[in-house]
């Protein structure tokens, strides 16, 4: 089972990230866009792991979310990394709800020796792969921000189904009503 951690998004803010990635498309010579159903915010990548691991990354999901009250994020500027420029991505304002809960989740990750990334957290969201676009596109696009409201995160797995490739939650739990002090 290849997965990862993750904030799901809604309805509403996947819709207009799709409506504002419509230039993108449209300039585009080539590319792997993510479909909006496999929109995402990544807060751990964790990789191949075996249904037997299954019970202790749920418990870490149920603790980091424990710890966690709901919060805003803002997704907002565009970019693209890369040798080529070709990893076109929206990111994310930093929010130190965010820088908390990744926080919790890599201390819980860690303590657990289970798998994870230890570089530093980059929020964004993989818009397209492989894309190729002519200069200047991305510095011309319109400026662009959503907001949402976080109330859960999920335990995500990627697989295929037809060919396809879905993002499914495994599991998924909600965000702490409780203050805590941090």
């Amino acid at each position: 089972m290849r997965l990862f951690y993750a904030i799901e998004l809604d309805e509403s803010t996947r819709s207009a990230i799709d409506q504002a990635r419509v230039p993108l498309l449209e300039q585009s010579r080539a590319g792997k866009w993510t479909t909006p159903a496999n929109y995402h915010l990544t807060l751990q990548f964790l990789g191949e792991c075996i249904p037997g691991q299954l019970p202790d990354l749920h418990d870490i999901l149920c603790r980091t979310a424990a710890l966690q009250q709901p919060f805003c994020l803002t997704f907002q500027k565009w970019g693209a990394f890369g040798r080529h420029q070709e990893i076109v991505w929206l990111g994310v304002r930093s929010e130190p709800a965010l820088d908390f809960l990744y926080g919790n989740l890599n201390r819980l990750l860690r303590e657990r020796s289970c798998p994870h990334e230890d570089r530093p957290y980059c929020p964004h969201m993989t818009l397209g792969r492989q894309v190729r676009l002519d200069d200047g596109v991305m510095k011309n696009l319109p400026e662009f921000s959503a907001r949402m409201m976080v109330d859960h995160l999920a335990l995500m797995e990627s697989t295929r189904l037809n060919g396809q490739l879905v993002y499914r939650a495994v599991y998924r739990e909600p965000l702490s009503m409780t203050i805590h002090n941090k």
